[in-house]
């Protein structure tokens, strides 16, 4: 749930942190608070932290082996505490603007003017579709697809394109550019497409769309960016 923000999860060994199955138990660490350095015991140097459950608090006391693997975790926390609400208003907004344009497919989509290349720099209307892709109940972050007609978008193998949000950048005002009779609040995207950036300008019949769909891209773009960090992060302490 994008509401609960990071969570520290627990489990038996290494191994069973593989399967979501086999875990122990979980912290989130929003109004997480941290006891860096509590003593010793025994051989293992401690520390604790401070975390909500429901209407109450409960602190957890852990050890380490080394000071340095203290420090890191103790670290890791801090950061991550102070971060999460960072997080937790990037996924606000997504899920905001996705709850003013949905389907039942969870979608958020609607028509954009996509101009094409140098070859022909004309604007075609292009229906715009955002996903959430989930692979193995992970969320892989968001894709836009955009197709000629809403009703070729319920058909994925009739997508024109597909742009994944990590790595994208978004300009997010280029004025008004008239073509064909229109006139189009613009903005462009940039997309990583393997070891090349692709650079595409779009356009609204409206400046409200144009707010709207430079706000959810950026917002998917932050959050597929800061997924990937939480991610490796996390695969570096295992």
């Amino acid at each position: 749930d994008r509401s609960v923000g990071l969570v520290l999860i627990y489990f038996h060994s290494k191994e069973d942190a593989h399967t979501d199955t086999q875990q122990l138990g979980s912290l989130r660490v929003r109004g997480m608070s941290i006891e860096a350095d509590i003593g010793e015991s025994g051989q293992k140097v401690c520390f604790a932290f401070r975390a909500l459950e429901g209407s109450s608090t409960r602190r957890m006391v852990c050890a380490c082996d080394l000071l340095e693997q203290r420090q890191m975790w103790t670290d890791k926390l801090a950061e991550g505490a102070q971060k999460v609400d960072i997080e937790i208003e990037k996924a606000r907004i997504i899920s905001n603007i996705i709850a003013t344009k949905s389907t039942a497919a969870g979608m958020y989509e609607g028509w954009v003017y996509k101009r094409g290349d140098w070859k022909n720099p004309r604007f075609a209307k292009r229906w715009f579709c955002m996903n959430e892709t989930v692979r193995r109940k992970q969320t892989n972050g968001m894709f836009l697809n955009y197709f000629k007609s809403q009703e070729d978008s319920l058909d994925s193998l009739k997508s024109q394109g597909s742009l994944m949000c990590i790595g994208m950048t978004v300009e997010d005002d280029l004025g008004l550019i008239h073509s064909n009779g229109l006139e189009l609040y613009c903005f462009a995207i940039r997309s990583i497409t393997g070891t090349s950036t692709r650079r595409m300008v779009c356009g609204c019949i409206s400046d409200a769309d144009r707010v709207m769909w430079t706000n959810v891209l950026k917002a998917a773009a932050d959050s597929a960016l800061s997924m990937q960090k939480r991610r490796s992060s996390i695969l570096s302490l295992l």
